[in-house]
Order: structure tokens, then sequence, then C-alpha cells
């Protein structure tokens, strides 16, 4: 039995021996087959970066001053610092509460947004929407957008917003007219007639020598004149007395009834003509001037109808070019009080409408162009000048001047009043064609039919002024 497993024992080990010898000289024969390389590392699923915000509570600053004790925003921080800061949403009420913006909504659904140092324009249909904050702004933006540097203080566990217009000192602003309110006052009615003043003048000369040569070559002459008020209007006479002594020489001079208003003269007696004259005497008629669209300056020393024609104030218009987003600001002289202002739209075109010059306002504007809103940049400056021809109106506005009357003579023969002969008159109009050219056109009767034409022409921007009234 010992012999039986001595044998099986060494049979075994001589197979086991001859299975190894085979497997060696196999490999050592059979060619070498490519092992597919195997990644070193193993991939792992990514995580994005909205995917670790979570909802926080935190206080909001501005500057140095804490204006919202708390509000929640999404974010992330790791205990010492916030992770991805400029990924964090902000609700926008708090972004406007914080910066202390003024939000209009403009009929083209985007959000005007200005504050001291920004003016810009916001849609808020490209702002994300969170399911829990509602309607937010991530950081990123108010850094880009709205050019405010924003961080997070872990200490104060609060948003700080630090932008750059927090010390800067703001341009005045045109200050609009209050209206006169006059309901609850007693009213005084002015009297139908009054005499303002009255003022006689007497001269005296002679010549020196005995008493009764005195007194025969002594003279007596003077001058009465008298104003007053009349059914709304103003009345002035004045009468020549070559000899006191002697009321028969007493001649009328000047007498003249005025009434203005804003929209409408009439004027009756002796005045100017509105045409060069071409007979003799003086001009006795009656006149009314219609106006539509501006207002002459206030009259004094009497009618005068070229001044009646003239506008105080002619409105005109600064447009020029600009890049989109740009805030143009319009001042006026050399001060910084902003007359108005505009935002550049995708036009890429800005234009100021009705610029008031002339008497009644300045001949010199400026205008800032400061990009992408920003007014704590240096803007740049474009000057804007402007000169206005008498006689010149605004685009629109015209006016209708109609005159008739007679030439008065001084007698020689003792009428007081004078002698009246010749027929005159004419009626004319004149109307703003453009902001550079007004024209104007009528008919005029002085000792014979004559074609009146007026034409006023400076354009912008040129040094060039024409003022032409003729007679045909």
């Amino acid at each position: 039995m010992k012999i039986i497993s001595l044998a099986y024992l060494a049979v075994t080990t001589l197979l086991c021996s001859l299975i190894t010898i085979t497997s060696v000289f196999a490999q050592t024969l059979a060619p070498e087959v490519s092992k597919p390389e195997v990644a070193a590392t193993t991939s792992s699923p990514r995580r994005n970066d909205s995917d670790q915000l979570i909802i926080l509570p935190v206080g909001v600053n501005l500057g140095k001053q804490n204006v919202i004790p708390s509000t929640l925003v999404r974010g992330f921080e790791d205990g010492s610092q916030a992770i991805n800061f400029e990924t964090w949403l902000i609700p926008l009420d708090d972004v406007i509460q914080g910066l202390k913006l003024d939000v209009k909504p403009l009929e083209d659904g985007l959000l005007e947004v200005r504050s001291p140092g920004l003016v810009t324009r916001i849609n808020p249909e490209e702002l994300p929407t969170d399911p829990e904050l509602g309607v937010v702004i991530p950081v990123k933006t108010i850094q880009t957008l709205l050019g405010v540097p924003t961080e997070f203080d872990m200490i104060e566990y609060a948003i700080k917003f630090n932008p750059p217009w927090l010390n800067m000192r703001r341009k005045g602003r045109r200050t609009p007219e209050i209206p006169v309110v006059l309901e609850g006052l007693s009213e005084i009615d002015a009297p139908a007639f009054s005499i303002s003043a009255i003022r006689q003048r007497v001269n005296i000369s002679g010549r020196g020598g005995g008493s009764s040569s005195f007194s025969n070559s002594t003279n007596y002459s003077g001058e009465f004149t008298s104003v007053g008020t009349l059914l709304g209007g103003s009345w002035f006479l004045r009468t020549s007395q070559p000899d006191l002594t002697n009321t028969g020489t007493f001649r009328l001079q000047e007498a003249q009834y005025f009434r203005q208003t804003d929209a409408a003269d009439f004027v009756l007696g002796s005045q100017p003509t509105f045409w060069q004259s071409q007979g003799t005497g003086q001009y006795w008629g009656a006149t009314t001037i219609q106006r539509w669209g501006f207002t002459p300056p206030l009259s004094r020393g009497g009618f005068s109808p070229s001044q009646r024609l003239q506008a105080n104030d002619i409105g005109r218009s600064i447009t020029g070019e600009a890049e989109p987003g740009t805030l143009v600001q319009l001042t006026q002289g050399f001060n910084d009080v902003v007359v108005d202002e505009i935002l550049v739209d995708s036009s890429g075109v800005y234009r100021f409408e009705n610029v008031i010059t002339g008497r009644g306002g300045s001949n010199t504007y400026r205008v800032f162009l400061y990009p992408d809103g920003q007014l704590t940049a240096d803007p740049e400056i474009r000057e804007a000048k402007f000169s206005t021809l008498p006689g010149q109106l605004t685009k629109g506005a015209s006016a209708l001047v109609v005159s008739t009357g007679l030439s008065r003579e001084s007698s020689q023969n003792g009428n007081f009043f004078g002698e009246f002969t010749d027929v005159r008159g004419g009626i004319a109009y004149r109307l703003g064609v453009t902001e550079d050219l007004t024209l104007g056109m009528g008919v005029v009767y002085d000792e014979s039919v004559l074609g009146l034409g007026e034409l006023f022409y400076q354009p912008a921007g040129f040094p060039l002024k024409v003022k032409v009234s003729a007679l045909l």
C-alpha cells in the first residue's frame, strides 16, 4: 500500500512538470498580443457651480453703511471665503434698494436705472429667475453692467457694494418754473381810463438889453406830454407849443393807443410803418399783429412793428452721434446745471428738441457724453453755439400784420390836427420754414402797389447770416 502511494505521488509530480514546461514553451513560440490600456483615473460625476449654490441669509452694505440688515441670496461659502462669488444670485429688488437706484419702466419693456453716477437700461427678460428668490441678478452682471465693484465680507457676513459714485458731487438740475396760483386772491379791476403822468416843459429864450428890449425879444415855448391807460392798453399824447402866449400855434405831434398781449397787438394813431416808407409825412392809422407759436420781447418806448414781429426766444435742435448706451447731458453756458439728458439707443443718434436760444435763453450750450452711462468717467465735451437774427422765427411759428391809414402833414394854417392826405397800408405774413430759414411776403400800397419780400437765413454750424427785406 505504501508503494502504491509513492508511485501515485511520483506520477502526479511528473505530470505537473510536463504541463508547466509545455505552457512556457507555448508562450515562447506564440506572437505577442497587445493588451488594451486601462485608464489610470476613474471618472466621477461633476457638479455645476449652480448646483453648489444654496440659500444664504446675508446683509447688504453700501460702502460702510448697512442698508439691508438681512435678506436671502443664493450662494456658497466654505466658512472662510465665498466660493465662485461671481455666480451668486441676488434678488433684483435688493440690488435696487442696496444701491439706492431709481427705476423707471419704459414703454418698450426695458427698465431705466438711474443713480448719482449711472444711467443705463436693463432688459428684465434677460435676467434669470430663481424659483425661491424671483428675478435675480448675478454678481458678475452687477460688476459689468452696472459697473459696481462687489465683494463678500465674511466677518460681517454681508454683500458689500462699492459704487464709484459714493462720494461724487452731483450736477445741478434746472429748476422748473413754478406756476403762479392766483386762486383765492382778491381781484382789483383796473379803471377803464387813467392818467399816469403829465409833463409840461417850458423854454424861455431872449436877448439881453433894456427893459423894453428884453420884453420884446423874449420867447416862451414848450411841449406838453401825457400818458395813461385805456381799456387794457396805454395811450400817449404829445403836443408842441411854439408860442405859449398864442394857443393858435399849438400843434398835435403824436397821439397813440397801444394794446399788446402775447398773442396779438393793436395800435391806433401815429405809428411807424412795418415796411420802408415811400411817402412823406407821418403815418396815422390802425395796425394789428397776430402771432402764432412765439412771444415777442417786452415793448418799451412805444409801438415798434419790427420789434413786435420778433421772437423773444427761438427753439433750436441739437443733434449728434454717439455709441449706444452713452449718456448725453445738455448744459447751459459754462455751468454744471443739466438742462436735459438722453440715453442713446441702438440708433446711435441723440437729439435735443426745442432748445431755447435768443433773448429768452442762452446762445451757448455744451454737450457731455458719458460712455456706458457712467457719470464717474471722463466725458467727451462738445460745444453748441447759436446766434439769432432779429426777425427769425422758430420752425412752424408765424405772424400776420395788417395796417391801413393816411399820411399826415403839419398844418401851417392853424389846424391843430394837421392835414391828412394819401392813403397807405399793407398786409404781410411771416413764417418760420425751418430752424435756419424764415420767409415773409406781402403787399403794400404806398403811392403805388408794391410787393414785399423778406428772408432771414442762418445755417447751423456755418458763419453766415442773411437778412433781406425789399419792396418790389
